[in-house]
């Protein structure tokens, strides 16, 4: 009988543990991604530094077909002429 409420005793002092190090871990989180963030993941509006993390892009612009085609010929004419420079 001891047994069994030493084990629930130490299980309620690690769920508060793990609770508390996963609100650390959120809060870490957010000054990394710049958002706050709660314990269940939804992310919590915060002032300054989320707008400029959210103004970063990544990624390529995409080209159209009339400016790939204008680079190709211009990039041609380019080779062309190293070429006869030679």
């Amino acid at each position: 009988m001891k047994d069994d409420r030493l084990i629930e005793l130490a299980i309620a002092g690690l769920t508060g543990a793990k609770q508390r190090i996963d609100a650390e871990l959120a809060d870490l989180l957010g000054l990394v991604r710049g958002v706050a963030v709660q314990l269940d993941g939804a992310p919590v509006a915060r002032k300054g530094r989320a707008k400029a993390v959210q103004a970063v892009k990544t990624g390529r612009k995409k080209m159209s077909p009339a400016k790939r085609k204008a680079l190709s010929a211009k990039m041609k004419a380019s080779w062309a002429a190293r070429r006869a420079a030679k």
